[in-house]
């Protein structure tokens, strides 16, 4: 199931447990040293590139923006709490991606609207 940022904020979570910032996802990248594919499971993907060394299993659900679902297979979205620094007030995302003309995986921050779409993952603090 993909969620909206508004739907994923409203989700009860237990006590310790929140969706993550975008300065979650930076502190992740720096742990996999910037290598996407340590991050993306093994199967499902257009290429299978992902290794899945870090644990992380990210599938590739797509994504649904512009009002259309697409890219199951080459793109794994994940909101954030965050907003995009350049934009006040614009919901950020972490989106993890086979770029189909390289074979290699690319990690990108996005910008969401109020009906956008993505997975999510929750991080539980200390």
């Amino acid at each position: 199931m993909l969620y909206t940022v508004d739907e994923a904020k409203a989700i009860t979570l237990p006590n310790g447990w929140r969706l993550p910032t975008s300065d979650d996802y930076t502190k992740l990248l720096t742990f996999v040293g910037s290598d996407p594919k340590k991050l993306m499971s093994k199967t499902g993907w257009a290429n299978n590139i992902g290794t899945n060394t870090s644990g992380f299993n990210a599938f590739p659900s797509g994504d649904y923006d512009h009002d259309q679902y697409s890219d199951r297979g080459t793109d794994a979205v994940f909101i954030t709490s965050s907003t995009l620094v350049e934009h006040p007030g614009v919901p950020a995302s972490f989106n993890i991606y086979e770029d189909q003309g390289t074979n290699d995986a690319i990690i990108t921050d996005i910008v969401n609207t109020a009906t956008d779409r993505g997975s999510l993952r929750f991080v539980k603090d200390n």
